[in-house]
C-alpha cells in the first residue's frame, strides 16, 4: 500500500509516492532546493521551455503529478521524524473489507427503541425483506465474517444473514435472530451487537407511524 500526499493548492492532484519523501509544503515560490542530502543526483528536465536541474525525488514527483507547473508550487519541507512514522502507519493500514449492519423490526403499534428490541418473533413481511439483504447461514462453524457473533456455542443465536458486495463481506445483525431475554425491557444482549453497527436498517411494518431517527439514542449509528 502506497501513502498518498495531497497538495492543498492543487485540489484535483494526488501524488502517490513509493518512497518516504520529506514533507513538501505549498508556496508561490518557484525556487527548488534538494530536500535531503541523499539521492541528490541531478537530472535535466525541460519545463516551460526552460531546462532545470532537479533531484531524482523531484523527477519522480514531476512524472507522478502529470502537471507541468507543479514545480512552481514546491519548496523544501522541514525534516520531522513524526512524518516518517505517520507514513509508515499509513503504509501498514489495511482496507476495511468487512462491515456489520444492524436490522430492527418496528411493528405498527411500536414507537420506542425498547419496543423494537423486544420483538421476540419475526413476521412474514420482515422475512421477505431479510431475503433481499442476503442469504441465511448457520452460525456454528461458519468460516466467513460474522461481525463478532458466536460461531462455536450458539450464544448469539443460531443463524444470521450475510452477503458479499464488490469484495466486501457484510453481516446483518438481525434483532429477532439474536437471543431474547424474557421480562427484560432493554434487551441488552441484542443492543450490544446492533448498537455497535455503523448502520442500522429499520423495517417499519405497514400501518405503523413513520420512523423518527431520534427514537434511537446513539452517537455511533446511522439509520
Amino acid at each position: 500500500n502506497l501513502p498518498t500526499t495531497k497538495f492543498a493548492s492543487l485540489p484535483t492532484t494526488t501524488v502517490s509516492t513509493a518512497t518516504a519523501l520529506t514533507t513538501t509544503s505549498i508556496s508561490n515560490s518557484s525556487h527548488i532546493t534538494p530536500k535531503s542530502k541523499k539521492n541528490n543526483k541531478k537530472n535535466s528536465i525541460k519545463l516551460n521551455d526552460t531546462t532545470l536541474n532537479i533531484t531524482e525525488e523531484q523527477l519522480i514527483l514531476k512524472y507522478l503529478v502529470k502537471n507541468e507547473n507543479v514545480m512552481d508550487y514546491l519548496k523544501p519541507g522541514v525534516p520531522d521524524r513524526s512524518v516518517y512514522e505517520k507514513l509508515l502507519k499509513l503504509d501498514e493500514m489495511e482496507l476495511l473489507n468487512n462491515h456489520k449492519f444492524g436490522v430492527l423490526l418496528c411493528r405498527k403499534d411500536q414507537s420506542t427503541e425498547e419496543e423494537m428490541y423486544s420483538n421476540e418473533h419475526s413476521t412474514p413481511e420482515f422475512e421477505e425483506f431479510l431475503k433481499l439483504l442476503g442469504r441465511k447461514v448457520r452460525l456454528r462453524n461458519y468460516s466467513g465474517y460474522i461481525g463478532g457473533l458466536d460461531y462455536r456455542n450458539d450464544s448469539t443465536g443460531l443463524e444470521t444473514y450475510v452477503t458479499e458486495f464488490r469484495g466486501t463481506n457484510i453481516v446483518f445483525l438481525v434483532s429477532t435472530l439474536l437471543p431474547y431475554e424474557p421480562n427484560k425491557v432493554e434487551q441488552l444482549a441484542r443492543k450490544r451487537h446492533i448498537g455497535n453497527s455503523s448502520v442500522t436498517f429499520i423495517f417499519v411494518e405497514e400501518g405503523a407511524k413513520p420512523f423518527q431517527p431520534d427514537t434511537i439514542i446513539s452517537g455511533f449509528q446511522k439509520f
